[in-house]
């Protein structure tokens, strides 16, 4: 071995030494630095393991545009009416006694309505059968009426007229059964010198008078009778019409 050989050899020991007594110091200084950085963050850590942050759990912090989405929607529609309470919409319905007593006032009303319509009905009936009984008894009376005519006829101016007995008699009878048809609603209607009246009156012809004003009834062929306010029968006439 030469001398610059064991010259190399001695350099390189050399920066071995100092390499190893370098590295030595700055190991342990690390190692502390490390340990004391590591007992530092951990309670921090697990602080925030402990405590979320908002980013980690964001359904705990709602944010402000979900706080406007739960709002109550009576600020959206204030027009909306509240909401009844059960309680007071059992308050405002009727009880079974109100419901029942309304029904028997309804029926009470039905009933009351139909006793009147069949007492009406039944008048009309008793009415309607009267017509037809009254209506035969016309006959009776026409010649009663025709018999008295003719009596006047043929005993006028004479003093007989005023004293015939059987002028009286007819009289008599004629007004003792117009006083007993008077009691059913049956009445004589008066048309002599009256209006024609094509509601009471059915006219045969016309003549003409200078006494009496045209459109007027002058005579009376067979008289007319009113039961209970309506036309049992028309009256005859004769209606006069104005001179030529």
């Amino acid at each position: 071995m030469n001398n610059d050989d064991l010259k190399e050899d001695t350099v390189v020991t050399e920066a071995n030494d100092c390499a190893s007594d370098v590295q030595q110091p700055v190991d342990e200084e690390t190692a502390q630095a490390v340990e004391a950085e590591a007992q530092a963050t951990e309670p921090a850590a697990e602080n925030a393991a402990e405590e979320p942050t908002a980013e980690e759990n964001p359904a705990e912090e709602p944010t402000a545009a979900e706080n406007a989405a739960e709002e109550p929607a009576a600020e959206e529609n204030p027009a909306a009416e509240p909401e009844v309470e059960p309680e007071v919409e059992e308050a405002q319905q009727p009880s079974e006694a109100e419901i029942y007593r309304e029904r028997l006032i309804r029926l009470q009303a039905d009933f009351d309505n139909y006793r009147k319509r069949m007492a009406r009905d039944k008048a009309d009936m008793i009415k309607s059968a009267n017509a037809d009984l009254l209506s035969a008894m016309l006959t009776a009376l026409d010649h009663i009426d025709h018999a008295l005519a003719s009596l006047e006829k043929t005993t006028a101016g004479t003093e007989a007229t005023e004293s015939n007995p059987y002028i009286e008699g007819f009289k008599l009878i004629q007004n003792e059964l117009l006083r007993g048809l008077d009691k059913f609603g049956l009445s004589p209607i008066e048309s002599i010198g009256k209006p024609f009246d094509v509601e009471v009156h059915e006219a045969l012809s016309k003549m003409p008078s200078d006494s009496v004003a045209p459109e007027h009834v002058l005579f009376e062929v067979r008289k007319g009778y009113m039961l209970n306010g309506k036309v049992l029968r028309a009256a005859q006439v004769i209606v006069s019409a104005p001179v030529e």
